[in-house]
C-alpha cells in the first residue's frame, strides 16, 4: 500500500508519478518475497501489485496499459512476468521523454559540494535533535533530511526534495522556535550551494548565437561571388574546392 504522505509528495506531472507510484508498488512487493510464503499468498500479492498499478494508471488518467483491463481474463497472476515486462517498457518511454525536463530541475554535484552539503545536514540534525519541536514534527523533518540526502548522492540532484526540506525547515524555524533559529544559516548554506552549482552548470551549455555573433561570423557579401578576371572568365583560384 502507499501512505497519505507518500502521494502527497508526489511530483506533479503525471508522468513522473507514475514512475514513483509503480516504484513502491514494486519495491512492496519485493519485500514481501523476501518472506516465506505459500503459492496462494504469491499469487494474491501479484494480483495486488498489478490491480495497484492499474489503479494509478486510471487516477492519474494515463493513456498506457490500455490492453490490461483488471475485469478481462488475462488479469491473472500466471500473467505476471508480461504485465511486468509491459510497465517496464512504459516506464523506460516515460524516463527518456522527462530527461530534458529532469535535467532543467535538477544539477549535478561535485564531490566538494556534496560535502559540505552532507556536513550542514548533520549540523541541521543535531539542531533539530535538540529542539523542543514534538516528535511527530521531528520525524516528519528528519524523512525530508533522508530524501534529500538520498538526492544529493545521486548522479543529479533533484530540487524538489531539497525545497520541500528547506520550506519545511524555514516553517519550522518560523515557529519561534528558539533552539532552531542557528539551524537558519546552515538552510541557506545549502540552498547557496545548490544555486551556485546550477548556475555553473548552466553557463557550461551552449547557447545560440547573438545577432551580433551571427553578423561576425556571416563572410563579407563582396566575397560571396566568385571573382572575375578581366576578359570575364573566372579566375583558376576559384575553381579549387575548399
Amino acid at each position: 500500500m502507499i501512505t497519505d504522505d507518500e502521494l502527497f509528495n508526489l511530483p506533479e506531472d503525471k508522468e513522473l508519478a507514475f514512475l514513483e507510484i509503480e516504484q513502491i508498488l514494486l519495491n512492496n512487493f519485493n519485500e514481501e518475497k523476501k518472506k516465506k510464503w505459500s503459492l496462494i499468498n504469491e499469487a494474491s500479492a501479484r494480483l495486488e501489485y498489478m490491480s495497484s498499478v492499474m489503479a494509478a494508471v486510471e487516477g492519474l488518467e494515463l493513456d498506457i496499459l490500455r490492453e490490461w483491463e483488471i475485469s478481462s481474463a488475462g488479469f491473472a497472476s500466471h500473467n505476471f512476468e508480461k504485465f511486468l515486462s509491459n510497465v517496464k517498457h512504459h516506464k523506460l518511454k516515460i524516463r527518456i521523454k522527462s530527461q530534458p525536463r529532469n535535467r532543467r530541475y535538477s544539477v549535478s554535484l561535485d564531490g566538494a559540494t556534496k560535502t559540505k552539503i552532507h556536513h550542514y545536514i548533520h549540523l541541521i540534525k543535531t539542531i533539530l535533535e535538540e529542539s523542543e519541536l514534538s516528535e511527530e514534527k521531528k520525524e516528519s523533518l528528519y524523512k525530508k533530511i533522508n530524501d534529500f540526502i538520498n538526492e544529493v548522492d545521486k548522479n543529479r540532484t533533484g530540487f524538489q526534495a531539497g525545497m520541500a526540506l528547506l520550506v519545511s525547515m524555514t516553517s519550522a524555524i518560523g515557529e519561534a522556535v528558539e533552539k532552531l533559529e542557528p539551524a537558519r544559516k546552515w538552510v541557506d548554506s545549502i540552498a547557496a550551494l545548490l544555486g551556485k552549482a546550477k548556475e555553473a552548470e548552466e553557463a557550461l551549455r551552449p547557447g545560440l548565437p547573438t545577432s551580433e555573433q551571427l553578423k561576425r561570423l556571416a563572410p563579407p557579401e563582396e566575397n560571396l561571388a566568385s571573382p572575375q578576371k578581366e576578359n570575364g572568365q573566372a579566375d583558376d583560384l576559384a575553381e579549387i574546392p575548399f
